[in-house]
């Protein structure tokens, strides 16, 4: 949305620099009443009427003599690039962040596959040591050893 605003806005300060072209039309129209005037044989009150129409064209250019609307125009340029350059850097960050949690998501999936291999092999152990001490091959401390792990 702010890029669309700011693309707007420099689409704007640009005109400045253009001839800019008016026209307003008016009309009126107006009753007059003429109290007190004194008509021998005339029992109304006299009025007038008028319309009047009025028409204005106005042309307006600023030159840029010092350079200030190419200052607007430029500054409102380089306001949309900013934002546009934002806007990129967000899609990158969020492309980054993705494939960070991806990663992370596969890291996490190898530990578990891991974690159970390990399990099993102490597991193994275990069955192993126990088998070798109830033949009386290994001592009792390397049976509870093999159990707690």
């Amino acid at each position: 949305m702010r890029v669309l605003a700011t693309d707007a806005q420099s689409r704007i300060a640009g005109a400045d620099a253009l001839p800019q072209i008016g026209a307003q039309f008016d009309g009126v129209r107006e009753k007059r009443n003429f109290i007190g005037l004194p008509i021998p044989g005339g029992g109304d009150v006299l009025t007038t009427r008028s319309t009047t129409f009025g028409l204005t064209l106005a042309f307006d250019w600023e030159l840029d003599v010092w350079g200030r609307l190419r200052a607007a125009t430029a500054a409102a340029i380089a306001d949309r690039e900013a934002i546009e350059h934002d806007l990129q850097a967000a899609h990158l960050s969020l492309v980054g962040q993705v494939a960070k949690l991806w990663f992370a998501l596969r890291e996490t999936q190898r530990q578990l596959v891991l974690a159970e291999a390990t399990a099993a092999s102490f597991r193994t152990t275990a069955e192993q040591v126990r088998d070798r001490y109830e033949r009386g091959l290994r001592p009792s401390l390397d049976l509870r050893f093999a159990l707690s792990n």
